[in-house]
């Protein structure tokens, strides 16, 4: 089966156009990020067509809402299974971003893919949310293949991108 899904995923990727990018000049503090990352077991990613990714620490159970700071999140009916998603790693090994291979592309994704720090395909979509401004990543690394956890949570200009935490390499 694994097998099965990396070819699956190859073909994605071989079929994928240019790449396009919406990139912010700030950048999250690596440590805070990544002590972020180390200390949860689901994450949520807060996109922005204004600001940098944000990385949060959020609860395993999600229900309909999601209140990060004084900005809620309502789920986009997208439902909890988006994809399979890798962790992009540099080649330290720290974590500089996230891939998602989106199975059903719907116009919030598409919404999402313009975001700040976020690049696209033209004609397909793995979504790559780069969380500052690091974007050399290490193929052998960034193979996670994981997937669960994963919904897409929206407010009146800003989105959320839940996902399991990223096992330590």
């Amino acid at each position: 089966m694994a097998g099965r899904v990396s070819a699956i995923l190859y073909n994605r990727v071989r079929r994928c156009g240019p790449l396009t990018a919406n990139v912010s000049q700030q950048q999250m503090p690596r440590a805070h990020m990544n002590d972020v990352l180390r200390t949860t077991d689901t994450v949520a990613i807060v996109l922005s067509r204004f600001e940098r990714p944000h990385v949060h620490a959020i609860a395993d159970e999600i229900e309909s809402e999601l209140v990060l700071g004084s900005e809620r999140f309502s789920d986009s009916g997208s439902g909890d299974w988006l994809g399979f998603y890798d962790w992009l790693r540099s080649k330290s090994g720290e974590v500089i971003g996230v891939r998602l291979w989106v199975d059903d592309v719907n116009p919030q994704i598409r919404a999402a893919g313009q975001c700040v720090g976020v690049v696209t395909g033209e004609d397909c979509f793995p979504l790559v949310i780069y969380l500052g401004a690091e974007r050399e990543f290490e193929d052998e690394q960034s193979c996670d293949q994981d997937f669960g956890g994963n919904m897409l949570l929206v407010s009146s200009d800003k989105f959320v991108l839940t996902f399991n935490a990223p096992s330590s390499s």
